[in-house]
């Protein structure tokens, strides 16, 4: 009597493709608001100096 052997063997294949993307955006937003500053300056009689500035300027 002869013994049977299985030949048995796996191969793999490509059955999908798939692709990716990364898409890249920018977005410019343009604002306008006013911007306050303040300035305390002491002077060498201790006595406050301030100085308000009122600046309108885009951002």
């Amino acid at each position: 009597m002869a013994e049977e052997v299985a030949d048995v063997q796996k191969e793999a294949f490509v059955r999908e493709e798939v692709r990716v993307q990364k898409v890249i955006g920018k977005e410019n937003v343009e604002v306008q608001q006013t911007v306050r500053r303040k300035e305390l300056n002491v002077d060498s009689d201790t006595t406050p100096i301030v100085n308000k500035t009122n600046r309108d300027s885009s951002i």
